[in-house]
């Protein structure tokens, strides 16, 4: 038996997201956000201890048990030294540890968690390990993980699609890493004013990435919670003046979040299009934090491709699924790809019944939660629901999850301002069976993460009006058997509503990570306007 964990920490300010996964005989058997054990949103400058924790106590393994442990952070000054000192001293262990470059373990996290045997696979990030944008050719026959990934296009920070995104994020107001989603959601209010092609472009004829950002960097940045970006520089650019954070939304405001989202879309796709055409691939894979950008992957519904995988822990949260992967290739073993992303903690009946017990809360016992749910929500109820494991990654795909019928009226304005307490422009996705969803490219992209928004028609989203956005667009999780319980909800759900279909939002309040235990859930339903709370087969009320 062979068990390899990769890891990614955050030893500085100038690093986020740190997770663990662990891989068993080629399967991954556990991956863990630090963020959602320790609940310190974003775990900056926190390494991944509880992460790692959690990993081996699903696994049912103990810290000797490693055979091997690999990270990212190949140009990270002292990185390996640090790594074998945090390992050592949190649990008194010494295995063989291997490095390997940011983009090479979100190439190879994209592409064995894909399914696909050959693929053009792309990472497209802010920067990691001096790498912004990578790109490969991903064959399966080759069994060494360095084969398996021939690079063929490389650039660095100078031309950062995810830099340019970060920097404009916090040009109107918004934190990075988290508020990236914010300036998407604005984009939808308004039409592109402002031409920013010559501060990023995709040059076709060359095949690179034409870029200005350079001139913008903030020379003084040593914490990514600092401005990555002269703001100087960017008015000059743009003549629209900065929003500081808290101060009213103005109309220019959401002009230039779409004019930042036209200028990232057209070099993203840009990139992708030229580099299909030049491979000949009909397969492809996505990662790295930008290919989080549900609204710019709209667009590669429109290639002649046959496959499209975004991974759904795409950013640096994802990272350590990357280096098991890697690892667990390096050490000869067939890998396979998770059957899905619940591949966190869960909870017997009996802990949840002794926190509820240990908190005084009001709840029964129920044998059908499901039923008793959907019932719920069908008379309009915003619904609390953790079941199973949780999820890896920056979406709550069912598990962890703010449930809502989306042909309540109202129901987003109620989500925004009682629930999330967050921003009223900010959209929500329906979740919905796959078998009742129809759309004729539907089955060109794997749709179940909510990695690529859609254009629906308006026969289809009468059904679900509180999942679509301001432009018609929805950023649709089609759910099918392997998600399990939710799946059986949703359809009892279309049972009582005659369309199997819900908004699905993070079980989580603005500024927090996703709820991951009992009395996280406990503590977000009393701090929300929630109306009721399921978790196990146990429902909570006020």
């Amino acid at each position: 038996m062979s068990i390899v964990l990769g890891v990614h920490n955050s030893f500085t300010a100038k690093s986020h997201d740190s997770s663990a996964t662990l891989i068993q005989d080629g399967k991954v058997v556990a991956a863990v956000e630090e963020e959602r054990i320790s609940r310190r949103k974003s775990s900056v400058g926190y390494p991944a201890y509880y992460a790692i924790k959690e990993c081996l106590s699903i696994a049912g393994a103990k810290p000797n048990d490693i055979s091997l442990v690999v990270s990212d952070g190949v140009t990270y000054p002292m990185m390996e030294e640090k790594l074998n000192n945090f390992l050592y001293s949190q649990f008194g262990i010494k295995p063989k540890v291997e490095l390997i470059p940011q983009s090479k373990a979100h190439s190879i996290g994209t592409f064995l968690s894909s399914g696909f045997k050959n693929a053009l696979v792309i990472s497209v990030d802010a920067v990691g390990d001096k790498v912004s944008t990578e790109v490969s050719l991903g064959n399966l026959q080759s069994s060494s993980p360095d084969e398996m990934l021939e690079v063929i296009y490389s650039s660095d920070e100078k031309k950062s699609l995810g830099f340019f995104y970060s920097a404009f994020t916090q040009y109107l107001g918004f934190e990075s890493l988290e508020g990236e989603y914010k300036v998407m959601g604005m984009a939808a209010y308004a039409s592109p004013k402002v031409d920013l092609s010559h501060l990023l472009s995709f040059d076709p004829v060359v095949g690179d990435i034409k870029s200005k950002l350079s001139s913008f960097y903030n020379p003084l940045q040593t914490s990514i919670t600092e401005y990555c970006a002269d703001f100087n520089e960017i008015f000059k650019e743009t003549r629209i003046k900065r929003r500081i954070p808290g101060d009213t939304f103005l109309q220019e405001h959401f002009q230039l979040a779409s004019s930042v989202q036209f200028a990232f879309k057209e070099a993203y796709i840009g990139l992708i299009k030229y580099w299909l055409k030049k491979t000949n691939s009909k397969f492809l894979c996505l990662s790295g934090g930008c290919a989080l950008n549900a609204l710019a992957n709209m667009e590669l519904l429109n290639l002649d491709l046959e496959g499209i995988y975004v991974m759904p822990a795409s950013s640096d949260r994802g990272v350590s699924m990357g280096c098991a992967y890697w690892g667990s290739t390096r050490l000869g073993e067939k890998t396979s790809p998770p059957l899905n992303m619940f591949l966190g903690r869960s909870f017997f009946n009996q802990q949840i019944e002794r926190e509820l017990r240990g908190c005084g809360v009001n709840y029964v016992t129920t044998n059908s939660p499901i039923e008793e749910a959907a019932k719920d929500l069908e008379q309009g109820f915003i619904v609390g629901w953790v079941q199973g494991r949780s999820e890896f990654g920056p979406r709550a795909l069912g598990n962890r999850s703010i449930l809502a019928n989306p042909r309540l009226k109202g129901v987003k304005e109620k989500l925004n301002l009682k629930i999330k307490f967050r921003e009223e422009f900010r959209p929500f996705a329906p979740a919905i069976d796959f078998e009742s969803f129809q759309h004729p490219k539907k089955h060109k992209a794997d749709l179940s993460s909510m990695t690529i928004t859609l254009k629906v028609g308006e026969d289809q989203s009468k059904k679900f009006k509180g999942g679509v956005h301001e432009d018609s667009t929805s950023r649709v999780q089609l759910v099918s058997k392997k998600e399990e319980l939710f799946h059986k909800l949703i359809l009892e759900v279309g049972k009582l509503s005659g369309h199997p279909s819900l908004i699905n939002t993070s079980f989580n309040l603005r500024g927090e990570p996703i709820v991951d235990s009992p009395s996280d859930a406990l503590r977000t339903f009393f701090s929300s306007g929630l109306d009721t709370l399921y978790i196990g087969d146990f429902k909570i009320f006020k």
